[in-house]
């Protein structure tokens, strides 16, 4: 042991010894930067109420926006905001390799663009608000600040605070608010909205920033983009049910007034909706706008499976359809219609398919579809259905109340449709099992179609205008059918019917006055017959170019009419 102890002493000498003979270098500090050895750290500020993500009734500071700044003869440069997680304090740095000094300017603007790299003269700028967009995102939004002047100089390598900045804004934020009222379509993801302003609302332009004034605010000119384009924020923003619950949408524009139009874009179409009158937007400011698409123009993508597999989804389709609607439907399961209020689709230009499937336990005063000019095949109303339209309805039928040129096939039609009287009637009524009026001059087409539904007027203490019933149409211009068949009683009880009220769709040139005329067919009440009704105007028609057309059609035996005076 002793023996061990001496070598390890005589080793840790040796070691000693050793290290005593090296030399000692000096201390030499690192090296300066070459740039960026000033430091000049500053507090961010917005306008009030307005606070660059947007959030529900603001916009705020995000950690990583980027500044474009110029201070005195320093260079533009880009520097990043930070926010403070803690405190929630947003500050931004602006680094030069020359010392700023007291009465130097300091001016900034937000978002950075690299543009503006070569400029030195902080008096014209390149500002722009975006053509494309993203919600969620004021990237889009143009800032600038008050300019500053400093008060202090500041030493190498420190980062000191000098003061704050006060931003203002120079576009105007629109809040949209997207979902659909009667439900249907609610849920869709919104993929994109372009705002179509037909005005100038977007684009690059030019900006002095040394005449910042709050005050005093020059207003921004120079841009020349007629839309914007705002894509979602990868959170699935979809479709509300309602006001309360809509999908949010911002876009950024330029101050001013503006009309236009709307196109939302869903996964799986287009709604156009068109403003109903122009609104005034202000600098700095967030304005809020409901976006109703059941009054929305809807565009399917081609391709996509409309398919109607519920009540609910039925009476939402009807209400949300309109003429300008020529997309393509299909009805996979009957429909019971217990509970629902339906609404009219105010028109239809495209395809409904029922499939063969029926509508069942409907009760309505009102057709499913207002004006029809597209196809509907392959649908029957059954039994368990009731139509009561008002006496005053003028044209009715449970599928439509006015063709526009419609083709129908395999179309039946069970419910019983009553018009019961409470005093006299002072409109033309057009009643059809299937459509009330057909007043296309180009004509439209009826194949396989039938009615079994009895068809009543009910006036018996009441007198009438001009009447006309039919099994499946009740007043016509022009159509053809093709195997179609009614089965259901026809039946109009009157005290009397009123002469010289003339037909609802005699030409407005024709002022001659007609006796009224109570027409009652199986198939057509009244067809119109241009041998007795000449416009006085001079025109003339040929008795073949309009009227109905018929073949392998019947009124069966259940067909029974009565007419009663």
């Amino acid at each position: 042991m002793k023996a061990a102890f001496r070598f390890s002493a005589y080793w840790l000498l040796a070691v000693a010894l050793v290290a005593c003979g090296q030399k000692e270098e000096p201390f030499e500090p690192a090296p300066e930067p070459e740039e960026g050895d000033y430091s000049y750290t500053f507090t961010l500020a917005q306008e009030p109420a307005v606070k660059s993500v947007f959030t529900a009734n603001h916009i705020a500071w995000e950690d990583g926006d980027d500044i474009g700044s110029y201070a005195s003869t320093s260079v533009n440069k880009e520097s990043p905001v930070s926010v403070n997680g803690s405190t929630g304090e947003v500050t931004m740095t602006i680094r030069s390799s020359v010392a700023l000094t007291a009465g130097d300017m300091v001016y900034a603007y937000s978002p950075h663009l690299a543009v503006n790299n070569s400029v030195d003269d902080p008096s014209a700028v390149t500002l722009e608000i975006p053509r494309n967009q993203v919600s969620g995102s004021a990237a889009a939004m143009p800032m600038v600040a008050l300019p500053f002047e400093l008060t202090m100089p500041v030493e190498k390598y420190t980062n000191t605070n000098v003061g704050t900045l006060q931003f203002m804004y120079l576009g105007s934020v629109v809040k949209l608010n997207i979902f659909k009222s009667n439900g249907y379509s609610a849920g869709e993801v919104i993929e994109n909205v372009t705002f179509q302003a037909g005005a100038a609302c977007a684009g690059s332009f030019t900006y002095d920033l040394t005449a910042v004034d709050p005050d005093n605010m020059p207003a921004i000119s120079g841009y020349t983009g007629e839309d914007v384009l705002v894509y979602g924020d990868g959170t699935n923003i979809t479709v509300g049910e309602n006001a309360n619950n809509g999908g949010v949408f911002y876009l950024v524009v330029a101050p001013g007034t503006y009309a236009g139009t709307l196109v939302v874009r869903t996964s799986k179409g287009d709604y156009t909706y068109h403003f109903s009158s122009s609104r005034e937007y202000r600098r700095g400011g967030l304005k809020p706008l409901n976006i109703d698409l059941s009054g929305a123009s809807w565009t399917p993508f081609e391709g996509y499976d409309n398919s109607i597999d519920s009540p609910r989804e039925f009476a939402a389709f009807l209400a949300g359809t309109s003429s300008s609607d020529t997309g393509s439907y299909t009805i996979s399961a009957d429909l019971d219609m217990t509970g629902y209020t339906l609404t009219s689709a105010s028109g239809f230009g495209g395809t409904l398919d029922g499939n063969g499937h029926s509508i069942k336990n409907l009760s309505s005063s009102i057709p499913l579809f207002a004006t029809n000019a597209g196809t509907i095949r392959n649908l029957s109303f059954d039994a368990s259905c009731s139509f009561t339209p008002a006496p005053d309805c003028i044209q009715f039928g449970a599928l439509v109340g006015v063709d526009d040129g419609g083709t129908y096939s395999y179309v039946t039609n069970a419910a019983p449709i009553t018009i019961t009287a409470t005093a006299d009637i002072e409109s033309n009524i057009a009643l059809g099992g299937l459509v009330g009026a057909s007043n296309n001059a180009s004509g439209s087409t009826f194949s396989s179609c039938s009615n079994s539904g009895a068809i009543t007027i009910a006036a018996a203490e009441y007198t009438t205008w001009a009447v006309a019933m039919g099994g499946l149409v009740g007043w016509l211009k022009k159509a053809s059918f093709n195997s179609c068949t009614n089965k259901g009683p026809l039946s109009l009880t009157a005290l009397y019917h009123k002469p010289f009220h003339q037909w609802a769709y005699v030409t407005s040139s024709d002022t001659d006055s007609h006796d009224a005329n109570t027409c009652i067919g199986g198939i057509v009440g009244k067809a119109w017959d241009l041998g007795t009704n000449v416009p006085s105007n001079g025109s003339s028609y040929t008795d073949a170019a309009y009227g109905a057309f018929f073949e392998s059609c019947d009124n069966s035996a259940a067909g029974v009419i009565t007419f009663t005076h």
